[in-house]
């Protein structure tokens, strides 16, 4: 056993534990903020319905869910900037919404503006609808290029075309 107040944290102030929280006294702030982090985990997962043996798991999903959370806003984000980009490309006004840019794609035929509205129509599909447009695309007859191209912005890649 170790002296007495050589551990992390102490019931009492002593000479070493000088850091008051959480109902201890601690060494230092790192200890009290990992401590503060690991209840602060175990009260989610708690509140999720996660048994204290099951943290690792609930961390996991926690930081599975957030990396989804980023994904979404930064294609947001993409999305938002591309547009505007297009439409100070074709000198249209900022309040000018996906109508317009169909019909601005459709008379001008320019293939940024065909991906970039097929990109936002496929952000809100499911697994299903995915998989029955790109079913939809061989049933056309498109060629194998066109194909692979429309499926990449139907999952949501982004292509560069060879020039």
């Amino acid at each position: 056993m170790g002296a007495q107040g050589s551990g992390v944290a102490s019931m009492k102030e002593t000479k070493v534990h000088t850091i008051r929280g959480w109902g201890r006294w601690w060494k230092n702030q790192e200890d009290l903020d990992a401590y503060a982090d690991l209840q602060k985990l175990q009260r989610r997962a708690r509140a999720a319905g996660y048994a204290l043996h099951q943290i690792e798991e609930f961390r996991a999903l926690e930081q599975r869910t957030q990396r989804g959370l980023d994904s979404l806003m930064n294609r947001e984000k993409w999305v938002k900037a591309e547009t505007a980009r297009l439409k100070k490309k074709h000198g249209m006004p900022p309040h000018a919404n996906r109508v317009h840019l169909r019909a601005v794609a459709e008379r001008t035929g320019d293939p940024e503006l065909f991906s970039l509205l097929s990109i936002m129509s496929t952000a809100s599909m499911d697994d299903t609808a995915r998989i029955a447009q790109i079913r939809q695309l061989f049933l056309e007859g498109r060629t194998y290029a066109e194909i692979i191209y429309e499926t990449a912005h139907i999952v949501g890649i982004k292509l560069k075309e060879k020039k």
